[in-house]
């Protein structure tokens, strides 16, 4: 690996996650954090940045996230700041809540503050209104819509019977296993919405199907809660 100004790592989040079995280091993923830190160790990077699921704040009540904290700040030569961010609050419309643990090094004697909140967007500006294709539901996923505000937007019809009283506001949690559905065109959200709901242009370069960009898309940071943390960490 070459020298590093900035490491950043988003290691595997399923097993820490509310969604999954939370087995936290006792599933294989859950060890990927202490592959990361060998290259801290080695590369000593300026900076780092960590991000993972909400969850793993609580998991094995919180001695997990406690012994990664400890990890890092036994390195020394870091000052270490953690904090939950929410996508929503930083002008793209996902409830998206996400812990980001910051690195910098103690010798560049640089004042950390993290990002001050923006302006959330509009959600409707997230639609592509120019796709008006159908697609047809099970029973089920009917009976569902049915409980659903007719002012919404977004919701994901992969959670049995929830009712998302703020889609109007903001889209739910994109996930690896999202199924988000556009309430109002009726059809499940295209890659486009994906790749707005999550801060990347959509001429993002597609070299993968629809489903699996998707499920990519759904594992990645929010790019513009990571454009606010690189102006406060640079």
């Amino acid at each position: 690996i070459p020298d590093i100004d900035l490491y950043v790592c988003g290691f595997p989040c399923q097993p820490f996650s509310m969604a999954g079995e939370r087995k936290g280091i006792e599933d294989s993923r859950g060890t990927i954090f202490y592959e990361c830190l060998k290259v801290i160790k080695n590369k000593k990077p300026n900076y780092f940045l960590f991000e993972n699921v909400k969850g793993l704040i609580t998991i094995d009540k919180g001695n997990t996230f406690k012994e990664i904290l400890k990890s890092l700040k036994n390195l020394k030569i870091y000052n270490v700041e953690w904090k939950v961010l929410n996508t929503k609050d930083y002008g793209i419309p996902q409830n998206r809540e996400r812990v980001f643990i910051v690195g910098i090094k103690k010798s560049l004697k640089k004042k950390f503050e993290w990002p001050k909140k923006k302006k959330m967007e509009s959600l409707k500006k997230y639609v592509d209104w120019k796709d008006t294709r159908k697609d047809e539901l099970t029973k089920r996923q009917r009976n569902q819509i049915k409980l659903i505000n007719s002012s919404s937007y977004f919701i994901d019809i992969s959670f049995n019977f929830h009712k998302y009283p703020n889609a109007n506001k903001y889209s739910p949690c994109l996930i690896t296993i999202s199924s988000l559905f556009n309430y109002k065109l009726n059809r499940y959200a295209n890659i486009n919405e994906y790749l707005k709901l999550q801060g990347f242009p959509i001429s993002f370069k597609q070299v993968v199907s629809d489903n699996q960009l998707k499920k990519q898309i759904g594992n990645s940071m929010s790019v513009n809660v990571l454009k606010e943390l690189f102006k406060c960490i640079l």
